[in-house]
């Protein structure tokens, strides 16, 4: 699927497991959700061909900034948790997610960074960095490998065993079902923001 798909189900995929019921809660599931549910393309060269990955990372920018700002204001669970978290454990977590992202940009599209040690080394970077995350991270992530699964192009999903690569065939990258699933995603945000701000 492409990037404001994978988006648009990492958020609220995020907002179905974090189960946000206040402002504070909502920036951990859009931050967390709409990171985990791009990061699986970040070995996606954004060129002329695939402008999809530059817009898809210019908007988790967007909403990261913004949410992280919101976060900040009413003293959330992000900030609070980096204000509190040890030196040594930033410094950790952000160099594992470094070394991973480094590593992540020259593999194979659909190799480890659609992997059961792609989510749980990514996880464990983010649970490190930021604990508070890493649910609504993780739930991108699976939502994005779910997504692309239904499409043509086999995932490697055990990487980095060679067998065992899978895909359902059900479906092109950005045809009709691409639409479908970012209009779904849409709705479900909208549904949980009126869900809460009624409440």
């Amino acid at each position: 699927m492409m990037g404001k798909t994978h988006i648009s189900v990492g958020v609220v995929t995020a907002f179905l497991v974090t189960q946000p019921v206040a402002l504070e809660g909502f920036s951990v599931a859009v931050i967390g959700g709409a990171t985990g549910g791009i990061i699986s393309d970040m070995e996606v060269r954004s060129n002329s061909k695939f402008r999809d990955a530059l817009h898809a990372r210019l908007i988790v920018l967007g909403l990261t900034v913004v949410f992280l700002i919101v976060d900040v204001i009413t003293q959330g669970p992000i900030i609070s948790s980096v204000l509190h978290s040890s030196s040594q454990r930033l410094i950790a977590g952000s160099a594992i997610l470094i070394a991973l992202v480094i590593f992540g940009r020259f593999t194979s599209h659909r190799t480890f960074t659609h992997s059961l040690l792609g989510l749980v080394s990514l996880s464990a970077g983010v649970w490190l960095l930021c604990p508070p995350l890493t649910a609504a991270f993780a739930a991108g992530f699976i939502s994005h490998v779910f997504l692309d699964l239904l499409n043509k192009q086999p995932i490697q999903i055990f990487y980095p065993i060679e067998k065992g690569k899978f895909c359902l065939k059900l479906c092109y990258a950005n045809g009709a079902m691409n639409t479908v699933f970012f209009l779904l995603g849409i709705v479900g945000v909208l549904y949980w923001v009126g869900k809460v701000a009624l409440t």
